[in-house]
């Protein structure tokens, strides 16, 4: 009968998901548009999402691990070709050198629409390829009107064929102008040295590990194939790890609930500093926090994104954003930005925990940042600060308006450039 595996430290996980994540030091991967691309390499993904209640999810996952974060760096990288926009778990931006693992969702896409795509959705999809073929990469504000008269290629069947040849691999992002997309072929938009040779479920599996070891210093396998429906690639990388633990080259442990994870035995032994006090406001969609089980084993924190909870049952508010300082989630932002205002609303601040004076000071900082980032020059708090003390708002108040003041009188310098295609920089 196999031995149970160890019970994995929580301390020690933490420390190295925070270090791999790029958020337990100041400037984990340098400055300007390179540090974007070194972000995206060592996170492997970052999710692409519609809300913008205040900043949309990929902008600020970058810019809380690179404050020099833009928003034209994406554009950027995407015409550079170091990026590209496909399926995770969810859509993302990912790095070029990962294009081949992409293939197998397309070809999936192949198959489901194979069997009921009508004559009428090949002739619209043949019109829409043509177009992009003769005039260049194309956005779906292009197709309005085409053909006159309400045509069966009128602007709204021909986004869909967009975005249905986008998935099925015909068709990639050239770029993003705003949150619209201008639409190329893959075959003439894809650099001539990617990988075009579909993964098997082995290459698939080992790329997952891989990928995760990297971006949280362990694997599980229910985080590692999230969303991801195939069983041959589950028992695919279950079976790599179980033979990366008979040769010791993983170490196999477990959670306190018994869920198992792997680590790599030298890493997760190795020392590594306590993380930076800052605060962070993170994304609800951040890497760090996408899965709720992990943040409650590893943290002890129960978070949950609640705009898709019905509004009577909502707990925290609508837009709740996590906040880390140090390495403790601490408590539970809800905020919207009134952009004609120039106005950051906190609608409401729950702590985990009774902050101290240095908790709320490093929290106003950040939050005062944040504002800047989104170009507000005000931010109103609410009248209470739930769980905090009563003289916890007052503290707060002055360091984030002591922060805002500095950032005012502060001129922007135009930041050294690193050239976008540098090397992606791994965490150790």
């Amino acid at each position: 009968m196999p031995s149970t595996p160890p019970t994995a430290d929580p301390r020690r996980l933490r420390r190295l998901l925070l270090k791999r994540q790029g958020l337990s030091q100041r400037a984990p991967f340098g400055r300007g548009r390179g540090a974007t691309l070194r972000a995206v390499a060592q996170l492997g993904y970052v999710q692409i999402d519609t809300i913008s209640v205040v900043e949309r999810a990929h902008h600020h996952t970058l810019a809380t691990r690179n404050r020099d974060h833009q928003q034209d760096h994406i554009n950027r990288l995407l015409l550079d070709r170091a990026l590209f926009e496909y399926w995770f778990h969810a859509a993302a931006l990912l790095p070029m050198a990962d294009y081949r693992f992409a293939l197998p969702r397309m070809q999936q896409e192949r198959d489901k629409y194979r069997s009921h795509r009508g004559a009428k959705e090949r002739r619209l999809e043949r019109f829409v390829l043509d177009r992009i073929e003769a005039e260049g990469p194309l956005a779906a504000r292009h197709f309005e009107g085409s053909g006159g008269g309400g045509g069966w290629w009128d602007w709204k069947p021909a986004k869909q064929a967009l975005e249905r040849l986008f998935m099925q691999g015909t068709l990639m992002i050239h770029e993003r102008q705003g949150f619209q997309k201008r639409f190329e072929l893959s075959e003439r938009g894809l650099p001539a040295t990617v990988d075009r040779s579909p993964p098997t479920a082995a290459a698939q599996a080992e790329h997952l590990i891989e990928h995760a070891l990297r971006a949280l210093g362990y694997v599980a396998v229910d985080e590692a194939t999230y969303l991801r429906r195939s069983k041959p690639l589950r028992d695919a990388v279950q079976a790599q790890l179980e033979r990366d633990t008979a040769e010791r080259r993983l170490l196999g442990l477990r959670f306190a609930d018994g869920r198992r994870l792997w680590v790599d035995p030298e890493v997760y032994e190795a020392r590594l500093p306590a993380a930076a006090p800052d605060a962070r406001i993170l994304s609800p969609f951040d890497n760090a926090v996408i899965h709720r089980r992990r943040l409650s084993d590893l943290f002890a924190f129960d978070y949950q994104l609640e705009c898709y909870v019905p509004a009577a049952k909502r707990r925290f508010g609508y837009f709740v954003l996590p906040v880390l300082i140090g390495d403790r989630f601490v408590a539970r932002l809800d905020a919207k930005l009134h952009r004609s205002r120039d106005l950051l609303e906190v609608l409401a601040l729950h702590f985990d925990q009774t902050p101290d004076g240095t908790d709320l000071v490093a929290l106003g900082t950040e939050l005062a940042r944040y504002a800047t980032r989104q170009q507000a020059t005000a931010v109103q708090l609410p009248g209470r600060l739930a769980g905090a003390r009563r003289t916890a708002r007052s503290t707060l108040q002055q360091a984030l308006e002591t922060e805002l003041a500095r950032a005012e009188s502060t001129p922007v310098e135009p930041q050294a450039e690193p050239g976008a295609g540098a090397s992606p920089q791994r965490l150790r």
